[in-house]
């Protein structure tokens, strides 16, 4: 049986959610376990990323981004989520978005843990 689940984050008035992220999240996933070690800090800021995790907070956001609301383009019209408009979306923006699922992701994960 196949389960599909997805994660909303909610990002300067927009929501997006997030479907399967398998491929870009395993390597996030040890940087920020080792993060977390060094430092205690279980919150991910998108601004203390080190570089050679932006391309992938980037990929996190182009794989795993499904569908979004409250998304509008410099006229404030909606924009349609489809491929060729999540690959346009704005790098910083991707970061930003992608930050917010990590962190949701890690709650989630704190809770399933709490509970299990």
């Amino acid at each position: 049986m196949q389960v599909r689940l997805e994660t909303r984050v909610e990002v300067e008035g927009a929501t997006f959610w997030f479907g399967a992220t398998d491929r870009t999240l395993g390597p996030l996933i040890a940087w920020l376990r080792l993060r977390v070690a060094r430092t205690g800090e279980e919150t991910l800021d998108e601004k203390d990323l080190p570089p050679e995790i932006i391309t992938h907070m980037a990929e996190l956001f182009t794989e795993g981004v499904k569908r979004w609301e409250g998304v509008t383009d410099e006229d404030g019209k909606p924009l349609d989520c489809n491929p060729l408009t999540i690959l346009g979306f704005p790098t910083l923006q991707k970061i930003t978005v992608a930050a917010a699922y990590l962190n949701e992701w890690g709650r989630l994960q704190g809770n399933a843990r709490a509970s299990g």
